[in-house]
């Protein structure tokens, strides 16, 4: 009896230890969060102590002689000095989080997770709160990477979606337990060939509380690589999904059992095994929004080898599941709201899994810019900047939304995708949006556009705006009624064959000749590289010049003062069809059309529209 009560002492308190675990770690991480903070707090200090002195505070000091007190009077000698004072650190924060905007993150906790049956251990075993289906497709509808299963299915013991004890060990690798903690985990996919193939899949949706999401998982591969195969690219797979309300991807992550280090290989049975990882997504945009999380394991599209994986804890970051990452990669909120800021800085972060590189070197990630309305393909921007480790940012101009011209389509999203290797092999590519729901990324509805050399305006204006360009505009637009909308070019407005405009139900239309004009919120911007001396708003040199503008076989690009480090020129599709280091540019052997040219300049890069004709 003795005994007994010994054992049971030891057992609860292994379990007491068990419970502390997560909660400890959490501790820690926040102590190592603040030491952070505080180490940021000096570097602000320097940054303000260096530009007190050199940056135009001068819309700063329109603002604080318009301040009065709660009486009405104006503020006395010391409080203005004291106001000012705080202005102007307040400015210079503000213009060190610009230019460090991957440190905005460590002021905010992370919050302990809140969730219910996140290990399947509610009643003695459940799987309330997911739910589960289960497809076999044929060679023509099978889809590396995209298959989503819609037979809906329940668990059941030696089927496709099992909830599994932790009384037994994989039946394949007996070293790896079929459950990460607690008693209870789901596998999805059977261990065993069944030559078919098939997709499993489990789906938990919830409201964001945290500011990431984490579960352990894994894998089991019979080896793609054993000479079975008719087409090698068909390999079983696992995939994780996040989806937002909308029930739009906002991110993807795919591993496959090719050359891929996370896995470990038994030759005697033909199997590659990851053990028990630990995947993390950064819910952090999604706060207070209902989201939806998918997980898919296939077996292999040729039918000959099987896939399976086992899931547990949806809450919490398991304390003991320290393996490095398999690949990640997130976009960082977007602060500006109303009209969009030219240029803009879209940022993020990313983590290569170990013994990974890029596919190519400078250009292994890559910024889509898409539709919202239609998702579709818009610019992709590649060679980002790496202002610190595992951290990137794209410059991103109005040339990029608007590649050949403004046209009536607005509203943009924004997507990341990391492409890289491991062991020579390409590996799938892990993609995520940045999203603003309910609304759009970037929307230039009710904004002036952005001052093109040319725009060409060939599709339906349907919501009131100004164009503007510093050369000329040339429409052959059709104006919807009931709109006000304004053309302003430098030299020559052309209303070609199909414009049509018309002056009943109130509308209004306006052609001028004039400079181009900023609204109150579609502001310039410095980049980011120098913050020394920087005014508070700043237009950027308007001397880079392309000439001539249509081009037939060359053109020449002009700096002025600034000093030209090297061009890319891409097609509408995004691909890199030229480059150079030098002024003059040969462009006989490209095809009529318009082109994206970015020009790398010594300290900003510019972004300009060039046509051939």
């Amino acid at each position: 009896m003795k005994k007994i009560l010994i054992l049971l002492t030891l057992c609860f308190a292994v379990i007491q230890i068990t419970a502390q675990s997560y909660e400890e770690t959490y501790l820690k991480d926040e102590k190592k969060r603040l030491d952070k903070v505080a180490l940021v707090e000096i570097e602000i200090e320097n940054f303000i102590t260096q530009n007190i002195n050199t940056f135009d505070f001068t819309a700063v000091i329109n603002s604080v002689d318009t301040t009065n007190k709660e009486t009405g009077q104006p503020l006395s000698a010391s409080d203005y000095a004291t106001a000012l004072n705080t202005a102007k650190r307040q400015k210079l924060r503000n213009e060190y989080f610009k230019k460090n905007p991957e440190k905005v993150s460590l002021y905010f906790a992370q919050v302990l997770q809140q969730c219910t049956n996140g290990g399947f251990e509610d009643n003695g075993g459940s799987t309330a709160g997911y739910g589960f289906a289960s497809d076999v497709y044929d060679q023509s509808t099978w889809a590396q990477y995209t298959l989503t299963p819609t037979t809906v299915v329940n668990p059941a013991p030696n089927s496709n979606v099992t909830l599994v004890d932790a009384g037994s060990a994989d039946p394949n690798i007996p070293s790896i337990p079929r459950v990460y903690s607690g008693k209870y985990a789901i596998r999805l996919n059977q261990p065993t060939s069944v030559l078919s193939r098939r997709a499993s899949l489990l789906r938990r949706q919830f409201i964001v509380n945290e500011r990431s999401i984490s579960y352990a998982y894994a894998l089991f591969f019979q080896n793609p690589a054993d000479g079975g195969h008719t087409q090698d690219t068909r390999y079983p797979y696992y995939q994780v999904r996040l989806r937002n309300s909308s029930g739009n991807i906002v991110y993807q992550r795919t591993v496959d059992g090719v050359s891929n280090p996370i896995f470990n290989y038994n030759p005697s049975n033909n199997i590659l095994y990851s053990g028990w990882r630990c995947e993390n997504i950064d819910t952090s945009q999604y706060m207070g929004q209902f989201v939806t999380l998918e997980i898919i394991m296939s077996n292999c599209g040729n039918s000959g080898h099987y896939g399976y994986g086992y899931f547990d804890d949806f809450c919490g970051l398991p304390p003991n599941c320290n393996i490095p990452s398999v690949g990640t990669i997130n976009l960082h909120p977007r602060s500006q709201t109303g009209c969009p800021e030219d240029p803009m800085y879209i940022t993020g972060n990313y983590q290569l899994p170990p013994n990974a590189t890029f596919q190519m070197p400078g250009a292994g990630i890559k910024l889509d810019i898409l539709e919202a309305s239609t998702g579709n393909l818009v610019t992709t921007l590649t060679s980002p900047n790496f202002p610190s480790t595992n951290n990137f940012s794209f410059y991103v101009s109005s040339y990029s939304f608007y590649p050949s011209g403004m046209t009536s389509n607005t509203e943009f999203n924004f997507r990341v995708r990391m492409i890289y290797n491991t062991g020579g092999i390409n590996q799938p590519e892990v993609s995520a949006n940045h999203t603003n729901p309910p609304g759009p990324d970037v929307s230039f509805k009710n904004c002036n556009s952005p001052c093109f050399e040319e725009m060409y305006i060939n599709e339906k204006v349907v919501t009131s705006q100004t164009f503007q360009a510093s050369g000329g505009i040339y429409a052959s637009s059709q104006i919807y009624p009931n709109l006000e909308v304004t053309y302003r070019a430098g030299y020559q407005i052309q209303l070609l064959p199909g414009f049509y405009t018309t002056g009943q139900d109130v509308g209004i239309f306006h052609a001028y000749i004039g400079p181009c004009e900023d609204n109150n919120t579609f502001t310039k911007i410095p980049p980011v590289n120098s913050m020394a001396k920087a005014s508070e708003t700043q237009i950027l040199p308007a001397e880079i010049k392309i000439h001539p503008n249509p081009a037939s076989g060359y053109f020449k690009i002009s700096t002025g003062s600034e000093k030209l480090l090297s061009w890319e020129m891409y097609d509408l599709s995004g691909k890199m069809v030229l480059k150079g280091t030098t002024s003059d540019a040969n462009v006989q052997n490209l095809l009529k059309g318009n082109y994206f040219l970015k020009i790398n300049l010594e300290k900003r890069q510019v972004s300009k529209t060039v046509i051939l004709k």
